[in-house]
């Protein structure tokens, strides 16, 4: 047995806490002293206490929580709940990674400001490609991520040849988008090819042609959303300096791809058809 403040230590959570959640009948004492008054704890409340805390992290009040304790939650259901609460908290984390970087990147193109770009833009010819892809909407920029993640895997799968083909996205929205982007993501091949894979969600790569264009701006990018915007920016000032005028969806090719949801190592190739 342990008086209170020796189980908050093996606990480790205040004895502030033990008390408050005494109070709400979530967790009492073993045994009280009646001549002295202290609290004695066991270890073997120990897993009660564990579910108590799990149950607070999920946002449910004290109130919620004793109902729960009472009914005697089993261990599978509460795990089921935290596994949830997990893939959530994975899903916002990755969604204020994505916004942090994108802030980084609008804050170094405000110190540029009055500068000469540093990045290159290169002119050239893009052919005709076989493109082995899938295009669908994805509700934010991590949901892009892990379709790439899928795309990757499939590929893997399927055979050594095609896992080493070049990967590359189309943007086909419009305008610039963070929710719901209208994106084609897949290999562009220089030789035959399988007609379909199968990805993990259960949709399809399929192949058909990616047109070429006879002009286009390119501009290497590395990292994520903040390198990508130095090269957008890039190819949009030397677009304009030049007197040409984009013509038609921008595309990226993946030169070394993301892992998973990490884009620092990312290195890609942003290219826009452009004319006079």
């Amino acid at each position: 047995m342990f008086r209170i403040g020796e189980f908050s230590k093996i606990a480790q959570v205040s004895g502030r806490l033990l008390r408050y959640y005494e109070q709400f009948g979530l967790i009492s004492p073993e045994r009280t002293d009646p001549q002295t008054g202290y609290r004695y704890y066991s270890a073997s409340q120990l897993p009660r206490l564990n579910r108590i805390l799990a149950l607070k992290d999920l946002g449910l009040t004290l109130e919620q929580i004793r109902d729960l304790l009472d009914q005697d939650l089993s261990a599978d259901k509460l795990r089921g709940m935290l596994v949830l609460k997990k893939a959530q908290a994975e899903q916002e984390l990755a969604e204020q990674t994505a916004q942090l970087r994108s802030i980084e990147g609008r804050i170094r193109e405000i110190d540029g400001e009055g500068r000469v770009p540093e990045l290159d833009v290169v002119i050239k010819s893009i052919p005709d490609q076989h493109f082995l892809s899938v295009r669908t909407v994805v509700p934010n920029v991590p949901g892009l991520l892990m379709l790439i993640g899928d795309v990757r895997k499939a590929a893997q799968e399927h055979s050594a040849e095609l896992a080493a083909a070049t990967l590359a996205t189309v943007l086909h929205s419009e305008s610039f988008e963070v929710d719901e982007i209208d994106v084609e993501v897949g290999f562009l091949l220089t030789r035959a090819a399988p007609q379909a894979v199968t990805l993990p969600s259960g949709d399809r790569l399929t192949l058909g042609r990616l047109a070429g264009h006879a002009t286009a701006a390119t501009a290497i990018a590395v990292g994520g959303p903040e390198g990508c915007l130095r090269s957008y920016c890039a190819i949009g000032t030397w677009v304009e300096n030049h007197a040409f005028r984009l013509a038609g969806a921008g595309r990226e090719v993946l030169i070394v791809p993301p892992n998973g949801q990490q884009v620092a190592d990312m290195v890609l190739e942003i290219q826009f058809p452009i004319e006079r």
